[in-house]
C-alpha cells in the first residue's frame, strides 16, 4: 500500500502484517521530499508502474511516473506515458486495452469536478490520451 504521505514529502510503501488492521513501512521510496500526493500503481505489460503528482512552488500540480523496481523496491523514472499532469481522483481503470484515468480539477474549489482520461496501452506506455469527459 501506498498512503498518502504528503506531510513527511515522501513515498512511502507499506506491507500488510496482518491484513488489513496493521501495516509496517516496508521502504520509503522517494528519494527527493516532494509534497507527494495520490500516488497509484498501475500493472502494466509486467511492469509495476506509480504515477504520483506534486504540488510545485508555484502551486502547480507536477505528474511523474516511476517503474518501481520490486526486487530494489526503488522508484525509477521512466518516459512513454503521455499524461496530462494533475491530482488522481482515484484508481486507474482497466477495460480491455484501455486505460481510465480519473483526474481533479480543483482550480475554483478542491473536488469541485473531475475528468476522465482515456489511453491506449503500448510496449511504450499509455499513449493516445483522450478527454472523455467531466464529471
Amino acid at each position: 500500500m501506498i498512503p498518502e504521505s504528503s506531510a513527511v514529502g515522501e513515498i512511502r510503501l507499506y506491507k500488510a502484517s496482518k491484513f488489513p488492521f496493521e501495516w509496517r513501512l516496508e521502504k520509503v521510496l522517494s528519494e527527493v521530499k516532494k509534497t507527494f500526493v495520490d500516488s497509484l500503481f498501475l500493472f502494466e505489460n509486467g511492469k509495476s508502474i506509480v504515477v504520483t503528482s506534486y504540488v510545485d512552488g508555484n502551486k502547480k500540480d507536477i505528474t511523474e511516473v516511476y517503474e518501481l523496481d520490486m526486487a530494489e523496491k526503488k522508484l525509477v523514472p521512466i518516459s512513454g506515458y503521455e499524461i496530462t499532469s494533475g491530482r488522481a481522483a482515484g484508481n486507474f481503470i482497466q477495460i480491455g486495452d484501455k486505460i481510465i484515468r480519473p483526474l481533479q480539477n480543483h482550480i475554483t474549489d478542491y473536488g469541485n469536478s473531475m475528468t476522465l482520461y482515456s489511453y491506449e496501452i503500448s510496449g511504450d506506455g499509455l499513449t493516445g490520451e483522450t478527454v472523455l469527459g467531466e464529471i
